[in-house]
């Protein structure tokens, strides 16, 4: 699968909404997070709608930011 400029813009979004957190308890940074539950919704068999979905919905809960905007745009 590739992922298209559809892709893209959520991913920025999801990298600013990050906003150099890190992971709970680690000096993980949170977008590492982010990254791994994405790639693993690709890896089974997500499309590319679903993958935003999950690297949105993470986004969402790292940074507790409205994402009301980004969603309408897709």
């Amino acid at each position: 699968m590739t992922l298209s400029e559809r892709f893209r813009d959520p991913l920025s979004y999801a990298i600013e909404a990050d906003a150099g957190q890190m992971h709970e308890g680690t000096p993980i940074p949170f977008r590492a997070h982010l990254f791994g539950v994405t790639g693993i919704a690709l890896e089974y068999g997500a499309d590319e709608g679903e993958a935003i979905a999950v690297l949105l919905h993470d986004a969402g809960e790292g940074a507790c930011m409205c994402l009301v905007s980004v969603a309408t745009a897709l």
